[in-house]
């Protein structure tokens, strides 16, 4: 019941927050959204007397996740979000694994190993297939700068964990 409620309230959130786009702007959407999820946070945390300040050596980390995943990657999808279909926009979202795997490679040294490459290359092709440059109508401003900020919000959303890595001057490599 739990799985079915996750994937109820995630798949939902696309098609809401489109309906949220046509009454307010990207960055209106994306505050209101982050305050609300502050108050309830802040709240369950207090309610359970699990509230505490983070240490001062996190700090960085915490503001580089903030300013990278929760404001940038949410500020680009819903920009990109009110210009291209909702399908599109999530899928071009969440392309993180496609560019963090390559960029942990070479500027962090975690090592490329064939299951990585392998995982990449079938992502990328995926990606191709779905979104065919040949068949894209580019003469379309609109979508093809609805698909820029889109496609952004890997950059981002993959820049928090190599950033944070390098605060804590220490390798992190996926499973």
């Amino acid at each position: 019941m739990a799985l079915i409620t996750v994937v109820l309230a995630w798949g939902l959130t696309w098609p809401v927050n489109k309906v949220v786009l046509a009454t307010l702007s990207p960055i209106w959407a994306v505050s209101l959204r982050s305050a609300i999820a502050t108050i309830a946070l802040f709240s369950l945390q207090a309610a359970s007397g699990r509230l505490t300040l983070p240490p001062r050596g996190d700090l960085p980390v915490l503001i580089s996740i903030t300013l990278l995943h929760m404001v940038g990657f949410n500020l680009l999808a819903s920009w990109g979000l009110g210009l291209v279909p909702t399908g599109r926009t999530v899928v071009l979202a969440h392309t993180t694994p496609l560019w963090v795997t390559p960029a942990a490679a070479f500027l962090l040294h975690e090592p490329l190993t064939p299951r990585r490459v392998v995982g990449v290359v079938v992502g990328l092709t995926g990606l191709v297939s779905l979104f065919n440059p040949l068949t894209f109508d580019w003469s379309d401003h609109r979508v093809v700068l609805g698909r820029r900020p889109a496609s952004c919000t890997s950059g981002p959303t993959g820049g928090a964990p190599l950033r944070s890595c390098s605060f804590r001057g220490r390798r992190c490599s996926p499973p």
